[in-house]
């Protein structure tokens, strides 16, 4: 594994911004983000012991880096590959949320789209688009997203793993509200000293999933979520994690 240089990952939750920040700490000097064989940001389990196997035997140029940093969101739902991860002692966690109302509904219509317009058809959205095409968001939740937007569940068993100190938690609203804020303050958390912001371009805003599909949703779902933000937000408080939400 590397352990010479400090180490980032980038998990969380559906539609909660991870992609934008890991797109912005590339863009930072002396940060190396591992990327998937295609050149695909999420580099998923467990391709992550490839990468750091040819770090080890010096394959991987890691010449003037400071920090190396990698995201796979899913890595919420994988205790195992929380438990490699968290055996580097110079890793720490970047945790991106979002109000699990507007991930719901932002999670729903993207695997709509997915499966409808067929454009990804090794996806199991597209597999499964006799439903996945025709569900209402309430449907959704029950069959699929209801377990994993559990954060207070997962983030709870994330800490158990690795320990408060090397948790950073970061909403996707203060993200979108300021992105090169959020990355400078992740890149202080890491231990890497934060670089100058001069004539770093700053995107245009996303309009996300979420947005293109105002629905409301059922009460009891809305209460269920409502309750779910709560018990994380207290959480983070009573544990004092280090956060900008």
């Amino acid at each position: 594994m590397i352990t010479q240089i400090p180490s980032l990952v980038v998990v969380g939750f559906p539609k909660c911004g991870t992609s934008a920040l890991i797109r912005e700490l590339g863009r930072r000097e002396g940060v190396k983000v591992l990327t998937a064989p295609n050149g695909a940001l999420e580099l998923v389990w467990p391709a992550i012991k490839a990468h750091e196997a040819q770090a080890t035997l010096g394959h991987v140029t890691l010449s003037d880096t400071r920090l190396v940093c990698h995201k796979f969101a899913a890595y919420m739902f994988n205790k195992k590959a929380i438990q490699y991860l968290a055996e580097d002692i110079n890793r720490k966690f970047v945790v991106c949320i979002r109000d699990p109302a507007r991930s719901l509904v932002s999670w729903w219509n993207m695997h709509k789209n997915i499966a409808i317009s067929g454009e990804s058809k090794n996806h199991f959205a597209y597999k499964e688009r006799d439903f996945y095409a025709n569900c209402d968001v309430g449907s959704y939740y029950i069959r699929y997203a209801k377990d994993r937007l559990r954060y207070d569940r997962y983030i709870a068993s994330l800490l158990n793993e690795v320990g408060v100190e090397r948790v950073f938690v970061v909403s996707q609203e203060r993200m979108a509200s300021n992105l090169l804020l959020a990355a400078d303050r992740i890149l202080e958390f890491s231990g890497a000293t934060a670089p100058d912001k001069t004539n770093i371009p700053i995107e245009n805003e996303h309009i996300s999933f979420a947005q293109k599909a105002n629905v409301a949703l059922p009460d009891a779902i809305q209460q269920e979520l409502d309750h779910v933000y709560g018990a994380t937000l207290a959480m983070l408080l009573k544990n004092n994690i280090r956060r900008l939400i």
